[in-house]
């Protein structure tokens, strides 16, 4: 866990999670909630999560830039799984502009954590 250097050196975290159904049927904000706790940390967490959602489309939600605006000590994003793997050039790049943007946006919070699920070499079967 990329968050753990933090959480053991900290008395309290608040950590913002982006992502989609990865995250929230994984309940991802739950259970780093609750390692910090069981490191004596006390934690919070906020998130936004639509299934199926890619990073850029984050950016069009106004929920979604509301969290990225928010005061955070970390911003958990995950991106849509058909990305990572390159289905297409054009998503891949998309994706990379809508990071660095997410980054811009979250320029107050000091650690951005990307939350990667495994790609799909030839893109998604769902989206045949």
């Amino acid at each position: 866990m990329l968050l753990l250097p933090l959480i053991m050196t900290s008395e309290a975290l608040h950590v913002s999670f982006l992502g989609n159904s990865f995250t929230y049927f994984n309940d991802l904000p739950s259970c780093v909630v609750s390692a910090c706790r069981a490191a004596g940390v006390g934690a919070t967490a906020a998130e936004h999560t639509v299934g199926g959602e890619a990073l850029s489309g984050h950016l069009e939600n106004e929920r979604a830039r509301a969290l990225l605006a928010a005061p955070a000590d970390a911003l958990v994003v995950q991106d849509n799984s058909v990305n990572p793997g390159r289905a297409s050039e054009e998503r891949f790049e998309e994706s990379l502009r809508a990071l660095d943007d997410i980054a811009e946006r979250a320029a107050h919070v000091e650690h951005v954590v990307v939350y990667g699920s495994w790609g799909h070499r030839d893109g998604s079967v769902y989206e045949a």
